[in-house]
Formats: C-alpha cells, sequence, structure tokens
C-alpha cells in the first residue's frame, strides 16, 4: 500500500475532525436529557417528604411519567457517544443510593420536616446534574 501525499493525509486528518465535530454537537441532547432527571428527581423528593400520601403518589407518577418519556424520547436520538451511557449509568447509580440513604433516614424519622426534605432535595440530584453540566472527556490523539 502506497504512502498517502501529505495532501492526502491533511485532507483525511480535516474529515476526521469535522466527522468528530459533528458526532459531538449530534450528541449535545445529552446535557437536556439529565438535566430534566436532575429537576424531576428534586421535585420527586420533596414530594416523598410532603408526609402527604397523595402528594408523595403523585410525584411518584410524575417520575414515571418522566422516565417514559425521556426513554422513549432517546430512542429517536442518532448519536449516543459511549462516555455518555458511562457517566449517566454511574449518574443513576449515585443518585439511586442517595435517594434510597434519604428516603430510609427521612421517612421514619423527619416525614413533613421541610428542612430535611429540601436539603435532601437539593443533594440527591446532584451527580445527575455534574453529569449533565461537566464536559465530556475528549478522546486522546496521537502526537
Amino acid at each position: 500500500m502506497e504512502e498517502p501525499t501529505p495532501e492526502e493525509a491533511r485532507t483525511s486528518i480535516s474529515s476526521a475532525h469535522a466527522a468528530r465535530a459533528t458526532l459531538q454537537a449530534r450528541g449535545n441532547w445529552f446535557r437536556g436529557y439529565a438535566l430534566a432527571f436532575t429537576v424531576g428527581a428534586f421535585l420527586l423528593m420533596l414530594a416523598m417528604g410532603t408526609g402527604n400520601r397523595l402528594v408523595a403518589l403523585i410525584g411518584l407518577c410524575g417520575w414515571g411519567a418522566l422516565a417514559l418519556t425521556m426513554a422513549l424520547w432517546s430512542r429517536t436520538r442518532v448519536v449516543v457517544l459511549r462516555e455518555q451511557k458511562r457517566r449517566l449509568g454511574k449518574a443513576f447509580a449515585a443518585w439511586a443510593t442517595a435517594y434510597g440513604i434519604a428516603l430510609a433516614v427521612g421517612l421514619p424519622t423527619y416525614s413533613g420536616v421541610l428542612a430535611f426534605w429540601v436539603a435532601a432535595a437539593l443533594i440527591t440530584p446532584l451527580p445527575l446534574l455534574l453529569a449533565a453540566l461537566l464536559p465530556l472527556d475528549q478522546p486522546r490523539t496521537q502526537p
């Protein structure tokens, strides 16, 4: 196989950079997706802590509707970067852990205590917020 000319090499590199930029632009939907779950997790935690079963039920139904809507919508996205999947998986695992701890501590002890539930609602969705706001790692390039 022949070595490419310098001009062919430049053209190939330029095309690779353009393709990468296009993929990244099409993968930007991920931020809105993670932010929607951040807001939903905040509202769910507030609903769970009201001490009112109807409000908690409405919060759970809202969370279910959000999850279903976002799952269906995400299937229409053309580009899903590998790092996005990993980041979202880790963020949801961390959120679920924090959510479970907050419920385990809060429901028997702080049911209806607004200060606890506002704090929990602000803290528990932080992994989802970080997943949305932190930049994705840049792929390593060879010198």
